[in-house]
């Protein structure tokens, strides 16, 4: 009995070092691509409810030679390093207009307004409550950029402070809200 239990450990210690001595020159794949995917975490994006593209929105995508008819020539234009071309505009004292102009498409890629007079759809001095009667927030966006989807998902702070909201043209505005306890739209 002693010899058949001393045959059997040594064919297990056998077994049992050839087993992790072989480990690092195996070449499958298997297990990695299993760990891979596990990290991997795909969200569900509901289809989201876009608002209607009015005000500045509706320039989003527009040519820049379009917009300079609409608005004029900028009170100044300031290079960037990543491809866009900053247009400022001083409507008035109190309002403020920054336009990006894409280098590569010269089209609008960015709208910045710091005014609360524009009467838009959502403008500055909005309540929470007021956004949440003119659209849903939600956490979850899929959206393409160069020929890929991209998914992101808001942390429950964003949402409350800085929320995206859609447009039916494609484009998004972020929110900023005042860290109050009455929230309400300071920039958008």
């Amino acid at each position: 009995m002693k010899r058949l239990l001393l045959r059997f450990m040594l064919v297990f210690l056998a077994v049992l070092t050839i087993s992790y001595a072989a480990a690092p020159f195996d070449l499958s794949d298997g297990g990695h691509e299993k760990t891979e995917r596990s990290r991997t975490r795909n969200l569900t994006s509901p289809k989201i409810q876009s608002l209607h593209t009015e005000g500045l929105a509706r320039y989003i995508g527009v040519s820049n030679s379009y917009f300079k008819d609409k608005f004029g020539e900028p009170d100044e234009k300031i290079d960037s390093i990543e491809g866009v071309e900053w247009w400022n505009y001083d409507v008035n004292q109190n309002d403020y207009l920054r336009v990006g102009i894409d280098k590569y498409t010269k089209k609008v890629c960015d709208i910045i307004e710091l005014s609360a007079k524009l009467g838009q759809q959502l403008s500055v001095g909005m309540s929470m409550e007021q956004v949440l009667k003119k659209t849903t927030l939600y956490a979850n966006f899929a959206f393409d950029v160069n020929e890929q989807t991209a998914q992101i998902e808001l942390s429950e702070y964003d949402l409350n402070n800085h929320p995206l909201v859609s447009f039916d043209n494609g484009s998004y505005a972020i929110l900023d809200f005042t860290p109050r306890k009455k929230k309400v739209v300071y920039a958008i």
